[in-house]
C-alpha cells in the first residue's frame, strides 16, 4: 500500500543504528573517557592510598583536570583540604617545553600552612614528569617537605615514572595506559570544543 514505508524505516533503523554506535563508543569508553571511568578510578586511587597507610592532610589538584580530580578525591576521603593550582605550558621559539605552577590564594597568602603537612599532589593524567617536578619545585619552596609528599593520577603513561620520581615521595595510579590527545579531548568535563587541552 505504502511503497515509501520500507525506504524510510530503514533510514530511521539506520539513523538509529548509528546513533547507537556513537553513544557507545563515546560513553563506553571507546573515544572519550566517561564518568564511569573516572568514579572507578576514584575509587581505585582511595583503596590504594588506604592500602598503604597515606592520609593526607592536604590534597592538591594541578591543573584544571587534577583539580577535578583531586577536588573529588578530598571530597570522598572524609573531606580533607583541597587547594587547586593552575599550570601554564610554556614553548620557547627554539621549541623547548616548560611548564609553570601558577599560585593559588591560599599559598600566597600562608605559604608555610603547608610546613610538615603530608601532601597529596593530584593529577589526571601524567604523560612526563615535567609537571610533576614544576609542581614539586613550587611546592617545595612553600615549605612542603619531600618525605611528606606523594603523587596520585587516575592514568599514568607507560613512558612516565612509576616508582618515585626523584622529586618526591611515592606516586599512586589507578591504570598504566596511554591515553591520545584527541580521546583525553573527550572526559566528561570537556564540555565544548573550547576546552583547552595542554
Amino acid at each position: 500500500d505504502h511503497p515509501w514505508l520500507k525506504p524510510v524505516c530503514l533510514v530511521l533503523f539506520a539513523v538509529l543504528l548509528v546513533a547507537l554506535v556513537v553513544e557507545i563508543g563515546y560513553y563506553g569508553g571507546v573515544w572519550g573517557i566517561p564518568w564511569a571511568e573516572v568514579r572507578r578510578s576514584v575509587t581505585v586511587l582511595i583503596h590504594r592510598l588506604v592500602e598503604a597507610s597515606f592520609y593526607p592532610d592536604v590534597v592538591i589538584g594541578v591543573g584544571r583536570s587534577g583539580s577535578i580530580v583531586g577536588a573529588t578525591l578530598a571530597g570522598n576521603m572524609s573531606h580533607r583540604p583541597f587547594i587547586a593550582l593552575d599550570v601554564e605550558h610554556v614553548q620557547s621559539a627554539a621549541g623547548a617545553r616548560r611548564v609553570n605552577v601558577l599560585p593559588s590564594s591560599f599559598l600566597t597568602l600562608v605559604p608555610n600552612e603547608l610546613n610538615s603537612r603530608k601532601v597529596l599532589v593530584v593529577f589526571a593524567y601524567v604523560e612526563r614528569a615535567e609537571t610533576m617536578e614544576a609542581a614539586y619545585t613550587y611546592l617545595k619552596s612553600h615549605g612542603v617537605e619531600a618525605d611528606k609528599l606523594c603523587y596520585a593520577t587516575l592514568f599514568l603513561d607507560p613512558k612516565a615514572p612509576h616508582k618515585s620520581p626523584g622529586f618526591g615521595g611515592c606516586i599512586y595510579y589507578a591504570a598504566v595506559k596511554e591515553i591520545s590527545k584527541e580521546r583525553w579531548r573527550l572526559t566528561p568535563w570537556s564540555i565544548t570544543k573550547d576546552y583547552d587541552y595542554r
